[in-house]
């Protein structure tokens, strides 16, 4: 199914099906809903061209706080094995990709996008605690994730999992996920609440206020499974980069 306005992709989104691939056609879709996938499995959304800066998807603003019915960009809900590919998201007030676990999101792959100026978490991977369901087997790969300067506020993260198992974070760049001056922004890649078995390998982190957490805090009601114990296990961070630039 291909695409050429705003109109039309939402509306796509709206009726979607399973087994079913939208195809954007370069240009810039302005929102005036949020795009949620509800009730499919394998669907996937991508740009036609394969060119990630030709398609861009944009909210209301990370600063605009009349989002109106564009809280975010594009939200996950009952859905598994979906592919979002080669487009450029920007201007979420929350977060530019939420992933619902709550409601059994699993087999998300997140690849080949640009990522600019989310209000709080670029991609946000929910959850309501035990017993679950959860959001398991997400990849997000081959992708840059950015500021173009700092957050709104302390309160970001590139990546937030909570409760997830079998995420995958490779290959890619997260670039200023910093807080304004004088507050310290999360990690650019958070995951814990109990996750387990993640892989975060062959990424690059220019100028991040903290780079990478598996685990953060004492586990909460919100941790898998119910552990009291760990906020993350199983854990392999390999071949990551760390640059910060100094003038």
């Amino acid at each position: 199914m291909s695409v050429e306005t705003t109109a039309e992709l939402q509306a796509a989104v709206d009726e979607l099906e399973s087994g079913t691939t939208i195809l954007l056609a370069d240009g810039t879709y302005d929102l005036t809903n949020t795009l949620n996938i509800r009730d499919v499995e394998n669907v996937a959304i991508r740009s036609a061209s394969g060119n990630r800066d030709a398609v861009v998807i944009r909210g209301r603003g990370m600063a605009n706080a009349g989002y109106g019915n564009v809280p975010h960009v594009l939200a996950v809900y009952d859905a598994q094995n979906v592919l979002i590919a080669d487009i450029t998201m920007t201007g979420a007030y929350f977060h530019l990709i939420q992933v619902h676990g709550e409601f059994d999101a699993d087999g998300v792959v997140l690849r080949n996008l640009h990522l600019v100026d989310s209000g709080e978490q670029f991609i946000k991977v929910s959850t309501a605690g035990p017993p679950g369901p959860y959001a398991d087997d997400g990849v997000v790969e081959c992708s840059l994730i950015e500021y173009a300067d700092r957050a709104r506020s302390w309160y970001t993260n590139g990546v937030d999992v909570l409760a997830g198992s079998g995420w995958i974070i490779r290959d890619n760049t997260f670039r200023n996920i910093r807080a304004p001056q004088g507050e310290l922004a999360g990690p650019a890649v958070l995951v814990w609440r109990n996750s387990v078995d993640t892989i975060v390998e062959r990424n690059l982190f220019v100028e991040c206020d903290r780079a990478i957490a598996l685990g953060l805090s004492a586990p909460d009601a919100n941790s898998r499974g119910g552990n009291t114990v760990y906020d993350h296990q199983r854990g392999i961070v390999r071949n990551n980069m760390i640059c910060l630039l100094y003038t």
